[in-house]
């Protein structure tokens, strides 16, 4: 039985692409192993709760949620070295060594690469002699408007040399594949949606009363389009109400509070995140999923968060800002929502008005929209692509 080793830098809770893939390489008769680092309380009790479902096991390279002091102060050193044009791997991540050295026990036939540092990680193992691939769930070094500072510097390098490299690639979107193609002159890495799997996007639930608009993240931020949103709310018509799913600091939420009319907040709530098995049920009691991705970079304009395939599958119409990645999806399925000018708030309210205007009909074409989008995007679909991948990658 192949083995398959899988790295990231963070909580499987917070990366579904990490726990999706290995879930599928895993049912595809592999022994999979996924490497990372526990560094929040939360979040490392999720993962655990998360690990007795699994088929897979997980190794913590570090362990910080405790006694963390000298890892940080070295990922600080490390991008104050960066900022000097030093190439640091711990300007990238927690504990970059021993999430190398865990990796490298391993002995994978095949190791595959997720996030920023563990790319490094694989750049590393190249050199060892071990057989790499990697996913691309975001341009990291296009994640910002300014392309030539130190970091995306950094992490061109690394792009390079994994993508040259590896035997296996994956992407979000066909839009950043095609992209990091061109950058790179290596293979069209495979794509793989953001969906989940039908199992677990809950079907659409019917819904009363005031129609419920849904954004959702990891963390509420400046960054994500929500102005576009704000913007909206003002020339919405009808009985509605917006619901904010993401961990918020105080200070965000006092944002939130100043970007919204004060007899527009009690129509404004900002909820906690719940554990990824839990999210398509609270997803399906709203109505209208809202995608407002700013393409301000190249990354946000190429890839497709899983917000959008989370929406459609749970049987809501998307409202998405009119980014090459997005309009990849709808293009697809042009039922599963609806596209506006991103940055125009008043082209967002007017896509939101055509449903606000008849809430009924837009109730009544949940159960239709649930049943394409899982029939288009639902990951199981999507896994025969991986396999086939990593299997070619495993004979190379």
């Amino acid at each position: 039985m192949p083995r398959i080793s899988i790295v990231t830098s963070g909580h499987i809770s917070t990366n579904p692409r990490v726990w999706r893939e290995a879930d599928a390489l895993a049912a595809g008769d592999h022994e999979v192993a996924v490497v990372g680092v526990f560094f929040d309380p939360k979040q490392a009790e999720i993962d655990q709760q998360m690990l007795k479902k699994r088929q897979w096991t997980y190794q913590a390279a570090a362990d910080l949620r405790a006694g963390s002091l000298w890892h940080r102060s070295r990922a600080r050193l490390g991008r104050t070295l960066l900022a000097l044009s030093i190439h640091d791997p711990h300007a990238l991540g927690y504990a970059a060594d021993r999430v190398l050295a865990c990796a490298v026990k391993q002995k994978a036939d095949l190791t595959i690469t997720h996030l920023e540092l563990a790319m490094w990680v694989g750049a590393e193992l190249h050199k060892r002699g071990f057989r790499v691939g990697v996913d691309i769930e975001d341009w990291y070094s296009e994640s910002n408007p300014q392309t030539d500072r130190p970091r995306p510097r950094f992490l061109r390098v690394l792009e390079d040399v994994i993508l040259t490299r590896s035997v296996h690639a994956t992407a979000t979107s066909h839009a950043l594949a095609d992209a990091l193609a061109a950058r790179y002159s290596c293979r069209k890495p495979k794509v793989i949606y953001n969906s989940v799997p039908s199992a677990m996007a809950c079907g659409s639930s019917p819904s009363t009363g005031p129609v419920r608009l849904i954004w959702f993240s990891q963390t509420l931020g400046k960054d994500r389009g929500l102005q576009d949103v704000f913007g909206a709310l003002p020339l919405l018509q009808g009985d509605w109400r917006l619901e904010l799913r993401a961990n918020a600091s105080a200070e965000m939420r006092a944002w939130v509070d100043s970007q919204v009319s004060t007899e527009l907040l009690s129509r404004v709530s900002i909820e906690p995140t719940v554990p990824p098995e839990q999210l398509s049920c609270v997803v399906a009691k709203c109505d209208v999923g809202l995608a407002p991705e700013l393409p301000s970079c190249g990354n946000k304009a190429l890839t497709v968060a899983n917000k959008l395939f989370q929406y459609m599958q749970c049987g809501l119409p998307v409202a998405a800002s009119n980014t090459p990645g997005q309009r990849e999806v709808l293009t697809a399925f042009p039922g599963g929502g609806r596209l506006y000018s991103p940055g125009n708030s008043s082209s967002l309210a007017s896509v939101l008005n055509s449903w606000l205007s008849d809430p009924g009909k837009l109730r009544g074409s949940k159960s239709s929209i649930a049943l394409e989008g899982n029939q288009r995007f639902a990951y199981e679909w999507q896994t025969d692509v991986l396999l086939d991948s990593v299997s070619r990658g495993l004979e190379c």
